[in-house]
């Protein structure tokens, strides 16, 4: 859903879906016809969108979803459930497609577990101090995923 709010307006531009149900259709297409690509990056709720246009991240949080391209999207599960209200079975529907379709597992490179010891110290040393192991492990993650992104990361002065 929150993939599908961030890209209705390109999809109205480009595909002509003006409606939200047409929205759907559309990308639902997209994905069968591997247009749309969804690659799972973590076993948190980090997925890669991609198609010839580009590519964004989508972490999927307890209470929104972010979404990051140039900048970073955050939407309220709460609002995409209001918005989409109508179109609920429509979604199941795309997420069968999704499931049947697949998405590709995440790299090992994205995967803070398997990372070699002196890789997380050393993305770790380029951090702000932080004795909780989750948010360095969540650091570690955001430093990676900023980095395939192609966005050099600087440590703190």
């Amino acid at each position: 859903m929150a993939y599908l709010s961030y890209s209705e307006d390109n999809y109205r531009k480009a595909r002509g879906a003006d409606s939200l149900s047409e929205l759907i259709d559309t990308v639902q297409d997209d994905i069968t016809s591997k247009c749309l690509t969804i690659k799972k990056l973590d076993n948190y709720g980090m997925f890669k969108v991609e198609n010839k246009f580009g590519s964004v991240l989508v972490d999927v949080l307890n209470g929104g979803v972010n979404i990051y391209d140039t900048k970073q999207h955050a939407l309220a599960k709460k609002d995409l459930y209001q918005k989409f209200d109508n179109n609920l079975s429509d979604i199941k529907v795309l997420t069968v497609t999704l499931k049947k379709t697949g998405y590709h597992n995440f790299g090992d490179v994205f995967n803070v577990d398997k990372l070699p010891e002196f890789t997380k110290l050393a993305v770790t040393a380029w951090l702000e101090p932080k004795s909780d192991d989750d948010i360095i492990s969540s650091n570690i993650r955001n430093v990676l995923i900023h980095l395939n992104k192609g966005i050099d990361v600087a440590p703190y002065q």
